[in-house]
């Protein structure tokens, strides 16, 4: 273990010093007859030396502690909470223990054979299906569990349609967008204080703003001359820190989803979506000078045109920044997205993860306050089923950590 850490740290000590040990050259002619230092192999190795023993005494610990984390970390859920879980058993090695038997018992063998098993043979049904040793207890006692993904707990996949948007596109199929406000506390810079103490930490809050996701669902640009014309450059809000963050909106994808959730989700099913033959008559009547769609460009909608005296005025006072290197840096932005004004959604609201995140639940199920689940869970036990969930996508979403510090 700590020799192949080593190994790693001596490749790029021995990078560096073949970089400074190269001679340096340049166009110019030097005038001056200065010498110049010896930067041979031996020099940069006493000036660079790494004594083997000397990191292992410093940060052996470390290195072994996180070593271990890296050789435990599990990566096989339970089939029953779908958690990823390390204490997980077959179904086999119950089969002989008290309360296998049991009626809750069987009601979960019957759901887990019906959707979980790829396998015909009851053998290899019990030998391939893991349980963990909460699950197993409480089912063994013939009690419910709570956290089981049968109890509306189950995470849906997000369709390929919603995971390939941007972070500007996702925010055009949003009921609620959130707004997040961090401060972050200052590093202690006292080093006799305890350890526990030295780290910095954050502190924020996170508010949701009503969109009105009709309007972003029926916006189209002013020159719609063709599909193509459906990609737009937009540019954020300003920071403080006099950036604008910009990038590509594909409006084709935006309609895509919002036509999948129309199809999937019963919280969109009032939310008017332009198919790819609606876009391309609206075109063609465009064209031919008998255009009666109207104006496309409704006010209530996240995406904004900008004139040209707004567009010199924010390349005079801010630092144009794309968020991908999909599209030139120098391209420049013809929308922004506005400003959400209004007052913050009620956090008791029982729609509010569903129409704050669509990209985590699609289908607009399964939320922390579905109505239609059976068995009482509470709030820490939800979070723990999302966030330990074998479907990462939940913890990797910075938003819906901060909507779980506030739940």
């Amino acid at each position: 273990m700590a020799s192949g850490c080593f190994d790693e740290l001596k490749g790029a000590v021995k990078h560096l010093t073949e970089v400074l040990s190269k001679p340096t050259t340049t166009d110019n002619k030097s005038t001056t007859n200065e010498p110049v230092p010896d930067l041979g192999q031996s020099n940069v190795r006493n000036m660079y030396h790494i004594d083997e023993e000397l990191v292992l005494s410093e940060f052996g610990r470390a290195l072994r502690l996180v070593v271990d984390k890296r050789d435990t970390y599990s990566m096989q859920a339970c089939d029953i909470c779908e958690q990823m879980k390390s204490n997980l058993s077959t179904l086999r090695s119950y089969e002989q223990k008290k309360g296998f038997t049991s009626q809750k018992m069987t009601d979960i063998i019957d759901l887990l054979y019906i959707h979980k098993t790829r396998h015909e043979s009851v053998d290899d049904f019990l030998d391939n299906i893991l349980i963990c040793s909460f699950c197993a207890d409480k089912l063994r006692g013939n009690k419910d569990v709570a956290r089981s993904a049968f109890n509306h707990l189950s995470v849906i996949p997000t369709p390929q349609c919603i995971k390939q948007l941007n972070l500007f596109e996702k925010s055009l199929i949003k009921q609620y967008v959130t707004c997040i406000s961090v401060i972050r506390l200052g590093q202690v810079s006292n080093k006799k204080r305890p350890p526990t103490e030295l780290n910095s930490a954050l502190k924020g809050r996170i508010a949701y703003l009503p969109v009105d996701v009709a309007s972003n669902a029926t916006f189209l640009p002013d020159n719609l001359f063709n599909v193509d014309s459906l990609v737009l450059l937009v540019g954020a809000q300003p920071t403080s820190k006099h950036k604008i963050w910009s990038s590509a909106v594909d409006l084709n994808k935006v309609n895509t989803a919002l036509a999948w959730l129309k199809d999937n989700n019963a919280l969109y099913k009032d939310i008017p979506v332009y198919t790819t033959d609606d876009i391309r008559n609206i075109i063609s009547n465009k064209l031919a000078g008998h255009d009666e769609s109207g104006d496309t460009n409704t006010s209530g909608g996240l995406l904004k045109k900008l004139d040209e005296a707004t567009k010199s005025f924010l390349y005079e006072h801010f630092t144009i920044q794309p968020l991908s290197a999909d599209y030139p840096a120098d391209a420049i932005i013809d929308y922004q997205l506005q400003k959400v004004n209004g007052l913050s959604v009620d956090i008791f609201d029982s729609n509010l993860d569903l129409m704050a995140f669509p990209e985590l639940f699609p289908t607009g199920c399964n939320g922390i306050k579905d109505t239609v689940r059976e068995g009482k869970i509470g709030t820490s036990d939800y979070i723990k089923s999302r966030l330990l969930n074998k479907n990462p996508k939940f913890r990797l979403n910075i938003p819906y950590l901060f909507h779980c510090f506030q739940t």
